[in-house]
Parts: structure tokens; sequence; C-alpha cells
């Protein structure tokens, strides 16, 4: 019987995904930072989601961002103190808030989104768009095969 080899940390899958993805979040960081606005990656990611779908529930905006309670909480609250978003009693169960992003949100938003993009490109150069596809397509069987 032949023996398996070990795979090094830097051909496991994972780790690389970790790191590319730690690595992605640090230059977007870094970027806003560089331009003045004081928004982190994950609140970033709330404005995006709240941009497309607003007026979604605490739990559905940590489920989305895979965020648990507490700390879409503790992002949530600085948002909110930093008038980005606003959260509303649900008039369909008044236990839940919705929240919705504030004018002030949507601008930064969309200052931030060139951000976006250009962060993007720097680090998918030399990728092309079908190879990004296949990537996107084989990450996104991957998830599947976890649910």
């Amino acid at each position: 019987m032949k023996k398996r080899r070990e795979v090094t940390l830097d051909q496991n899958l994972g780790y690389l995904l970790s790191r590319t993805a730690s690595l992605l979040d640090l230059m977007f960081q870094r970027t806003i930072n560089e331009k003045g606005y004081s928004v982190t990656v994950h609140q970033w990611r709330i404005m995006q989601k709240l941009y497309d779908s607003n007026g979604l529930s605490q739990v559905e905006l940590g489920t989305l961002l895979d965020k648990n309670g507490p700390n879409i909480t503790r992002i949530l609250d600085i948002m909110e103190k930093n008038d980005l978003i606003c959260r509303n009693t649900d008039p369909k169960d008044r236990r839940k808030f919705v929240i919705h992003l504030t004018a002030k949100g949507r601008e930064m938003k969309e200052k931030i989104a060139p951000l976006s993009r250009s962060s993007r490109e720097k680090a998918f150069k030399n990728i092309s768009q079908r190879d990004l596809k296949k990537f996107r397509d084989l990450l996104n069987l991957i998830c599947a095969n976890m649910a």
C-alpha cells in the first residue's frame, strides 16, 4: 500500500484560502485608511448588503456575513454611532430591529466602492476573467458541499 504524502501548510487549501482572504482584507483596509475614511472592511460589507437589500434584520446580516450575534451587534453599534446606519423596530415583529443605511451611509458606500474595485483589480491582475469565474464556481461548489 502506497503511503500518502502529508500536505505542507503552503499546499493546504484551507490555509491558502484563509491567508488570501486575510491579505485581501488587509490590502483593502489600507486603501480605505489611506483615503482617510474611518470605515472597517466589516462595516463596508454591511454597507454593501444594506445598499442592495436595505431593511435587513440584525440576524439576517449576521447570517449573510457569517458573523455571530455579539460581533454583528458591536459593528452595528459603531456604525450607528457614526450615523452610517439606523435601527428601526420591525413593524411586523416589535422584538426585532431592521437596519437601514442612512444618507451618510449611502454616500460613504458610494465613495468607497471605487476603492473596492481598484483593490480587486490589483489583487487579480494577470488572472483572466475566465479563470476568476472558474475559481468563484469552485469556491461556491466547496461551500455547497459543506452546507
